[in-house]
């Protein structure tokens, strides 16, 4: 059944893209063939049955991976809930409801404090947006000058790095924080006109109202190394081992399929039919603009510590986390 299902996942790729090449739409053929096939992703493991893994995603781009992950190994994991923020998350774990979940690594020392964890793996950089109406003339962050811009991310990584930006620019403009979806209200109202948001968000507002465009990265995605990850229960991974493994490298695996080009357009076909996206040029787009990345170990437990060390200089509540909290492997 498993390579079945693969079968059909693959059909519906060169369905969507012989649809897109009578719409006018130019994808590569290449791409096809770039493509993982469904032996590629078959794996020896056997149906779990009732003992599948439970598994939540957040929203943003840590949660790719995760329905990547799904979509492609349905035998073995399931999701729970999917595009809940952080602290949602956390209570599930909690709650014994879900035994992993991607979350913001700016989260970590508030779910730490509330429920046992260990961090499996990092999932993705930040990458934060500038958006600007069309004929605005805005083609950098030096044209925000004097402008009044509102921004996504309150009390959040997005925020902090989202300032540090128009400092480090020396760019004299008025940053309003406030949620995503409230700057994304704002600009659908016309009451904005100019907007930082982090991808994927910044994709999704674009793809709903064309009169706005990408104008600039206001930081580009190597500043922050880990801006979400893995995290499970510790009583989960000390109890099951072999599958946490099996986790890490899966998670793995789904990344980079999401960073290649054939896997892009297999992974967006994927999107598209799971109801994750309204269309394949939106899910290509926030595939290929978000920052993906995986890390593990030593280059895990360093970016996120870092992170953590740039979080912490603008809230005191955000601390380092002990060694054990990181799993080495």
């Amino acid at each position: 059944m498993t390579k079945f299902r693969k079968i059909i996942a693959l059909l519906l790729v060169l369905v969507t893209v012989f649809s897109l090449a009578s719409c006018g739409e130019k994808e590569p053929v290449s791409e096809i063939d770039a493509a993982p096939t469904a032996e590629q992703h078959e794996v020896a493991d056997p149906d779990r049955g009732e003992n599948k893994v439970r598994v939540s995603a957040i929203s943003a781009v840590g949660g790719f991976p995760i329905l990547r992950l799904v979509l492609d190994r349905e035998y073995a994991y399931t999701i729970v809930e999917r595009g809940v923020d952080s602290m949602k998350s956390a209570q599930l774990l909690k709650d014994n409801k879900v035994d992993i979940a991607s979350v913001r690594v700016d989260e970590l020392p508030a779910i730490a404090a509330q429920t046992d964890i260990v961090v499996l793996a990092g999932l993705n950089n930040l990458v934060v947006s500038a958006i600007a109406k069309g004929d605005s003339g805005v083609k950098s962050i030096k044209d925000f000058s004097g402008k009044t811009v509102y921004c996504g991310g309150k009390d959040t990584l997005s925020q902090y790095v989202t300032e540090k930006a128009f400092a480090d620019a020396g760019v004299n403009a008025e940053l309003i924080f406030m949620s995503d979806d409230e700057v994304s209200l704002k600009l659908k109202s016309g009451e904005a006109e100019y907007a930082v948001l982090r991808e994927p968000q910044a994709i999704y507002l674009v793809s709903e109202k064309s009169e706005f465009r990408r104008a600039f990265r206001v930081m580009d995605a190597d500043d922050i190394k880990a801006d979400s990850c893995l995290v499970a229960r510790a009583d989960y991974v000390a109890k099951n081992p072999e599958i946490i493994k099996e986790i890490v490298t899966h998670v793995e695996s789904c990344t980079n399929s999401l960073c290649t080009d054939g896997g892009k357009l297999y992974t967006s076909a994927e999107f598209v039919t799971a109801g994750y996206f309204s269309n394949n040029e939106t899910a290509l787009n926030a595939i290929s603009e978000s920052g993906i990345a995986f890390t593990e170990k030593e280059e895990m437990k360093a970016s996120i510590n870092a992170t953590l060390e740039f979080a912490g200089r603008y809230n005191s509540a955000i601390t380092p986390l002990p060694d054990n909290a990181f799993y080495m492997g």
